[in-house]
């Protein structure tokens, strides 16, 4: 009884346990759905919302709930992943692309209730009802057969990323339907990973298409260019999760919705929890690096295995890294990315956004003033739009100018840490010039502030340390708020929001070139470089077991190449062209291996003169001038070296160079230097007062050259590398070279015809100079040999008579010569889409700005339809040119035209016309400009512009990136799309006769030898020069070395032991050093402090050298002689010397003379090597003139044949001299003469 009364006591604490716990779990599952956003109603009392920078999304938050915090991002990929981890409640944005974006990121979701209802709809030309009927009758039959819905899952499926696109069946044969689209609103219209179109928007619009048995084409372009487009008919209809507006609907006719979108919210989901980031599957057995200091270097150690982490001082030493393999990723700040991608195209992205953090400008702890008044500045900025015209200047356009920001005069200096080596678009530094986001909001807070910003620049791990000790005021460097630095300073409200991406080489799948399948590099492998190149290091890291032969000159490592003695070889990519062109059994195995920037090597103690030479390159790129130079000599094909005004006022520069470069950096042309290096040197030594002297030699003596100060500078293509900078100083780099492997055609068949665009892959292809496609051949199809031609004539002409395989044209000039030419055919004329403007300078805004509010006039009045149909639609060739009303009394507008051809310029009876021509006239007429045309050569019409020759550029030119980096374009007026033609005996499906090379026998290409290696360019003054210069060594080093040999001589035989040990000491010395080595010594060291003529040295050196044979076979001689003739002359009451004159030396001399002969003959052969001490002789003349031709027989045969008859008549002369001396010989001379 006792035990049941205990046990029904413990009963109650049992089931106050049990009660407790699952009344915890109760309130825990409450808390958990407390928090979790359901309705938009949760989203009142102040939750934080992220929004992208510069959309009205913030406004709109704020209307609905006014008590909300915002956080500004990137964009709305940021807004997403600020919100997955917790950084924000929520982000509002069109309802598709946040759907888009949860399926992609578990741990988040759309509400279902909308802040703002919107409807998408296909937009036509209003008078278009027909194709907007056919849209609506496509968009009833999808809904009614089911396809609507299966669109929908395929494209914003609840999870994942949307599907492929489909194939739909689509015949085409009713003609062609033309669709506008801006692909960068996933899900309904975006390009997928294999870089094509795709999305709900692009599947309908096939389908629309397929109803009406048309051939799609989709033209993609920037959203706000769609309605433009559709209004003036470039294209038939748009779509793009395109809003039925009022205000749109008052310019074109909508189609029946075919979406009911609106504006949605992305919250947190309890559902799903984050997965870890993909670069999470790779961290084992990965390398990647890290800015030192950086938020990055914390994130990578804590995610990667120990020892996986490299850090570096700064972004180059890491991008070096990682172009050399050294790291498999580089973690980088999204926004720069662009940047570095758009410098490096061998780099791209591995992983995007990885993680979102805000970025501010940091403080000491003890500036809480300094601190108050950024945020409130920064609060200033983003009410009056200051902000947003900033992060689109730097983080939207590719190439942004500084503005002008007015600065106190006498103001405080404000010390400001930055970072030059993070780059755009947060900072970086070109001379004294300072440029980037960071830079100029930091500039406008100073001048807010009545002071001035003295930039402090410091690697990124220095910045913390210099702020915490006082050394400057602030930073604003891209810098990251972290726990961890909020310990030491303070930060400022965030003023932007930065990604991390992770960024690897583009050959990261096939990272050994042994993978790929044109070439392999093995154990072994015999791999021809040039010596002192960069070349030679790069093949010692990555392919230690391959063989490395070295040549002094690159046409000796062609011909080496071509005849078998090697496989393959390294070579810069500017030399390729004349290599393939001259030695047609070799090909490309590796378009661009890896880049390196090139720079101007100097001493280590002429800082002066390197800095001399930086500001005249930021002079030249600054005013044109090297932009000009670099068109001349990397894009035309026959460039002359300009007339250079040159004084002589502040002395002389020694400038060395390497010839056997070969064009287009150094090259001999009618015996006179020419190329690029050639002409940097002569511009700098006219810009600085001094007069250029060039001193030629082997690429593997410069270095040497300059530390021992016999050069000043090189200038000779010379890489920039951490082992040169070691031992010389460079300059700023001028110039980024590729490296490019070529290597043999082996077995080559004979190639097909062409059918398909991909055909022309390894085809001589012709394009037009300084033109877009240069860059899409380089791009697409590396393995093609690009020509470039300054006209249509000629490009015609090389097509025909077999030069080149196929040419690029415009496809409306495109149409016009295949008229014109019936036995050219079309290949393709779906190539390339790029947008076409007017250029104009970029101090010229104002006439920019006119330009493009009269293009938009004459679209909205009709006038560019009618312009439109006159030159593209009908046939230009019969257009007429309407009248215009002349303006002679307004002011004056030049006019740079190129005319290529119609349908944009032309030159008819006389007279310009053209599409680009008449919207010129229609342009001055309707503004009073009093029109001047000037024609210019296509390459050159950019330079024209920025050197202010003319106010206004067109011609059909393309808007690209490297041309926007020089002068400003207009708003888009046409669309340049570009065919390929061919002849039509080429094309697939033609029959005919084959043309039969013509065969050229023995005598005939020897004259056209003789005729390019010694008449062409009056090549044989060099040979005539060079003979000249090796006589001169070989005579006055011979009676030199007789003279010296004949002093060692009479010490070998002296009875002064100092004097016998001596000259026994120099005969060893010098007779067992190899004669170049003793050359360079002589040269580069014993001299190196005397301005002594080359070719003085090399006499002496010679000299030195024969000396040492001579004496030995003097002492031989002499010894040779019986000693009772010297006993027998002091009898007869001669002294030593009249003994040793009349009758020792002349029997010594008949048993010296037949070796002195082969000895003098061989003292003539060395004298070959003189080239190495920038001494022109015969056969540094002979290697001129093949690094020109490429031509390996001749030259080398024309320079073995000359040094024979040089050897021969020596040896006559000395014949003559031993017969004059021995009296045998003599009488059987006289015998001789006597019986003949």
């Amino acid at each position: 009884m006792r035990r049941k009364t205990k046990l029904s006591k413990a009963r109650p604490a049992w089931l106050t346990l049990l009660f407790s716990l699952l009344l915890v779990m109760l309130l825990s599952g409450c808390e958990q759905t407390k928090n979790e956003i359901n309705s938009l109603d949760q989203l009142k009392g102040g939750k934080t919302f992220a929004v992208p920078t510069g959309t009205v999304a913030d406004k709109m938050v704020l209307k609905h709930y006014p008590d909300a915090v915002i956080a500004y991002y990137n964009t709305v990929y940021d807004c997403g992943l600020a919100v997955l981890h917790g950084k924000a409640d929520a982000t509002v944005y069109d309802q598709p692309v946040l759907k888009n974006l949860a399926g992609k990121n578990p741990g988040t979701k759309v509400l279902e209730a909308l802040l703002l209802p919107d409807l998408y709809g296909f937009a036509v030309r209003q008078e278009d009802h027909e194709l907007k009927n056919a849209i609506d009758v496509t968009l009833n039959r999808i809904k009614s057969d089911g396809t609507y819905n299966k669109m929908i899952q395929r494209w914003l499926p609840d999870k994942g990323a949307p599907a492929a696109m489909p194939v739909i069946a689509n015949e085409g044969q009713n003609g062609l339907l033309r669709f506008g689209t801006a692909a960068v609103t996933e899900p309904m219209s975006f390009v997928d990973a294999n870089q094509e179109l795709a999305g709900f928007d692009i599947e309908f619009a096939q389908r629309i298409a397929a109803g009406l048995n048309k051939k799609l084409e989709v033209v993609n372009m920037e959203f706000g260019a769609m309605l433009p487009a559709l209004i003036s008919g470039k294209v038939d209809f748009i779509g793009a999760g395109l809003s039925i507006t009022e205000e749109r609907a008052k310019k074109v006719l909508f189609s029946e919705p075919y979406y009911q979108s609106g504006i949605a919210v992305l919250v947190r989901s309890s559902d799903d929890t984050p997965k870890p980031s993909p670069v999470s599957d790779k961290r084992k057995n990965t390398k990647v690096g890290v800015l030192m200091g950086s938020i990055h270097e914390t994130y990578a150690q804590k995610t990667y295995e120990d020892g996986a982490v490299s850090t570096f001082n700064t972004v180059a030493d890491m991008l070096m890294a990682l172009n050399g393999g050294k790291v498999d990723g580089a973690f980088m700040d999204h926004t720069s990315v662009r940047e570095v991608l758009a410098t490096n195209p061998g780099f791209k992205i591995l992983d995007a956004n990885l993680f979102t953090v805000d970025i501010a400008a940091g403080f000491p702890k003890s500036s809480e003033v300094l601190l108050k008044q950024f945020n409130d500045f920064l609060a200033t900025i983003k009410a009056n739009g200051i902000y947003d015209q900033m992060v689109e200047r730097w983080h939207e356009n590719l190439n942004s100018i500084m503005p002008e920001i007015p600065l106190p005069a006498y103001g405080k200096a404000l010390k400001i840490g930055v970072v030059s080596d993070i780059g755009l678009p947060f900072a970086t530094k070109n001379g004294d010039q300072w440029k980037g986001f960071d830079i100029e909001l930091a500039t406008r807070f100073a001048a807010s502030a009545g002071m001035r910003p003295q930039w402090v620049d410091m690697p990124f791990g220095s910045l913390l340390p210099a702020i915490v000790s006082g050394k400057i005021e602030m930073v604003t460097a891209s810098m990251m708020i972290t726990e961890e630095r909020s310990k030491q300073i303070n930060f400022s409200d965030p003023y932007f929001a930065s990604g991390v991406s992770i960024i690897g080489r583009n050959d990261q799948q096939d990272s050994a070139l042994k993978d790929t399948k044109s070439f392999r590099i093995d154990d072994g492998t015999k791999i021809g470089i040039l010596m002192g190149s960069i070349y030679e290091k790069y093949v010692e890291e990555h392919y230690p077991k391959a063989t490395v032969l070295l040549y002094n000159t690159l046409p000796d490592m062609f011909v080496s190449l071509g005849s078998g003695k090697t496989e393959m070889c390294f070579v810069g990519q500017s030399a390729v062209p004349g290599a393939l062109q001259a030695q047609p059994g070799l090909t490309i195995l590796k378009k661009k291996l890896y880049e390196v920037e090139v720079g101007a090597g100097f001493h280590r103690d002429n800082d002066r003169l390197r800095e001399d030479f930086n500001q005249w390159l930021s002079n030249a790129k600054n005013d044109g001038t090297f932009a000009e130079t670099e068109k001349r000599w990397f894009e035309n094909t026959a460039a002359q070296l300009p007339e250079i005004e040159s004084r002589s006022v502040n002395g002389a520069v020694r400038v060395g160079v390497c010839a056997d470069i070969g064009l287009p950096f150094a090259s001999h042309q009618n015996a006179q230097f020419t190329g690029f290096d050639i002409e940097l040197a002569l511009r700098f030594g006219a810009w600085a007062g001094k007069k250029v002297e060039l001193v030629d030699m082997p690429f593997g003596s410069l270095l040497s050259a300059l530390n021992s100060k016999k050069i000043d500078i090189i200038l000779a293509s010379l890489a920039i590398t951490p082992e040169r900078s070691k031992e010389i100083d460079f300059s700023d780099p001028y110039y980024a070279s590729g490296v490019t492997i070529l290597g043999r055609k082996e077995n080559a068949a004979a190639s097909g015809k062409m059918a398909v665009l991909e055909d022309i892959s390894n085809k001589k292809v012709g394009i037009f100079t300084g033109t877009v496609h240069d860059a899409f051949m380089a791009r697409t199809f590396p393995n093609a040999q690009t020509f470039r031609f300054e006209n249509s004539a000629d490009m015609i002409l090389s097509l025909k008579s077999g030069k080149i395989d196929a040419a690029m044209f415009d496809r409306i000039t495109a149409g016009l010569v295949l008229k014109r030419n019936n036995d050219l055919g079309l290949l393709t004329d779906d190539v390339l889409d790029m947008p076409l403007g007017v250029g104009f300078n970029k101090k010229d805004v104002a006439l920019l700005e006119e330009f493009n509010s009269f293009l938009k006039e004459i679209k909205n009045d009709g006038t560019y339809e009618k312009m439109h149909r006159r030159w593209f639609v009908e046939d230009a060739e019969t257009a007429v040119m309407p009248a215009f009303e002349p303006r002679p009394a307004g002011k004056k507008l030049t006019v740079g035209v190129s005319v290529e051809d119609l349908p944009y310029v032309a030159v008819m009876n006389g007279k310009y016309v053209g599409f680009d021509i008449e919207m010129m006239q229609a342009f001055a007429s309707r503004k009073g400009y009093n029109l001047e045309l000037v024609t210019i050569e296509f390459p050159a019409l950019v330079a024209a512009l920025s050197s202010g020759k003319v106010d206004m550029i067109t011609d059909g030119i393309a808007i690209s990136e490297e041309r926007a980096k020089q002068i400003n374009f207009s708003d888009e007026y046409a669309l340049f799309r570009t065919s390929v033609i061919a002849l039509r005996k080429n094309l697939a499906g033609w029959t005919g006769q084959e043309v039969v090379a013509e065969q050229k026998g023995f005598f005939k290409k020897l004259s056209e030898s003789f005729y390019n290696n010694i008449l062409h360019e009056n090549r044989y003054l060099m040979i005539l020069r060079g003979l000249l210069i090796t006589i001169i060594i070989s005579v006055f080093s011979a009676v030199f070395g007789t003279l010296l040999g004949g002093l060692i001589c009479w010490m070998r035989m002296s009875k002064n032991k100092v004097a016998l040990k001596l000259a026994s000491w120099y005969i060893s010395l010098i007779r067992g050093t190899p004669v170049l080595v003793l050359l360079m010594i002589i040269y580069y060291v014993v001299f190196a402090s005397v301005n002594l003529n080359p070719v003085v040295v090399a006499v002496i050196a010679f000299g030195i050298n024969f000396a040492a044979y001579v004496s030995e076979m003097f002492r031989t001689g002499i010894e040779g002689v019986d000693k009772g003739q010297k006993e027998a002359g002091i009898a007869l009451g001669f002294t030593k010397i009249q003994t040793f004159i009349h009758i020792i030396m002349p029997q010594a001399l008949r048993q010296v003379l037949p070796v002195y002969k082969g000895e003098f003959v061989s003292l003539v052969k060395m004298t070959s090597i003189v080239g190495y001490i920038a001494v022109e002789d015969l056969t540094k003349a002979s290697d001129i003139i093949r690094s020109r031709t490429f031509d390996a027989f001749f030259p080398l045969i024309m320079a073995a044949v000359i040094y024979i008859l040089i050897a021969w008549l020596l040896t006559l002369v000395l014949d003559y001299v031993e017969i004059s001396i021995d009296p045998k010989k003599r009488r059987l001379q006289i015998r001789k003469k006597s019986a003949l």
